[in-house]
């Protein structure tokens, strides 16, 4: 992937983006019913490259299901 040092380490490439997402929609259908759930409603954000980001919210808001969503670890439900 990368050269190597003379300390066995490598040197993998970065390039540096910025990720932006304008009004996330996630919906899932319900275990119990037919009823659609949405857990994302509108989502907006934008992470500049290089900069610390912390994404906050009470337990149960939707953090690990955006971080998902994003990260494209979800296989069911519509995005």
């Amino acid at each position: 992937i990368g050269k190597t040092k003379k300390n066995d380490e490598f040197s993998i490439p970065f390039t540096p983006v910025d990720l932006s997402f304008d009004k996330l929609v996630y919906e899932v259908t319900a275990s119990t019913s037919n009823e659609t759930l949405r857990l994302l409603n509108e989502v907006s954000g934008v992470f500049k490259a290089g900069r610390m980001c912390a994404l906050m919210g009470s337990s149960g808001a939707g953090k690990t299901t955006l971080m998902d969503v994003i990260a494209m670890r979800k296989t069911s439900g519509t995005i």
